[in-house]
């Protein structure tokens, strides 16, 4: 859990007092997910959580959720002074920029984004990356609007079964299946059986082909 600024009898907060800032890394590139309709801004942007703590985009038909990190080891941030961040919607052209400029270093605490409030003004926020050598800050304005609540559409029902799969090996379906799927019909069709047995998949391709085939379930290492 992030830290609570304590106050001081100076106007200098240290370190040890200071809120520690929310970090965003690479993984935290979901803008993808978020929607391209130009009608649904609120859905062109990212959301922060600052109850939960995590990065959220969704596109009304799929969601993401990625945690975010929190540590004090980050370089202090020029202007930050530990004051908490609200729930926000970050721009994505910003927020994109901001990722490209992490820095590659040696110490992973620097290939983050530090996210911090801006004094005084709840419109904007500060993403800030360091590679110790120069500190990089972009000031962003908020997207102005309410993000849904989308912990309604996440399934609160008990999981029947479940079945983990290679990412990569689902990337090469997913790259065949859009690549030469029907355009009325471009999804995948999956099959389940249980939690041990091939997944069964069926394409519907442009010229009216029912390809299928069977993908296997990632095993534990």
């Amino acid at each position: 859990m992030c830290g609570v600024a304590v106050k001081q009898n100076n106007n200098n907060p240290t370190k040890d007092t200071m809120t520690k800032p929310v970090l965003f890394s690479k993984e935290h590139d979901i803008c993808s997910f978020a929607s391209k309709n130009a009608s649904r801004c609120v859905l062109q942007s990212v959301h922060y959580d600052a109850n939960g703590k995590f990065l959220e985009a969704t596109n009304g038909r799929q969601l993401v959720r990625v945690p975010a990190g929190c540590s004090e080891d980050f370089p202090p941030v020029t202007g930050a002074n530990g004051q908490p961040l609200p729930d926000c919607l970050l721009p994505l052209a910003p927020f994109q920029k901001a990722l490209k400029s992490i820095a590659h270093s040696t110490l992973p605490i620097l290939e983050n984004i530090a996210f911090t409030a801006v004094e005084n003004d709840k419109t904007k926020v500060r993403l800030t990356t360091n590679d110790l050598d120069t500190e990089n800050s972009i000031v962003v304005k908020l997207v102005h609007g309410h993000y849904p609540n989308t912990n309604v559409v996440i399934p609160v029902e008990p999981v029947v079964f479940a079945i983990t799969l290679n990412a990569l090996e689902l990337q090469i379906l997913v790259n065949y299946a859009a690549k030469h799927a029907s355009e009325k019909n471009n999804g995948i069709t999956f099959q389940f059986i249980d939690e041990r047995s091939p997944v069964r998949w069926k394409i519907k391709t442009q010229q009216n082909r029912d390809v299928t085939g069977v993908l296997m379930p990632a095993r534990p290492i």
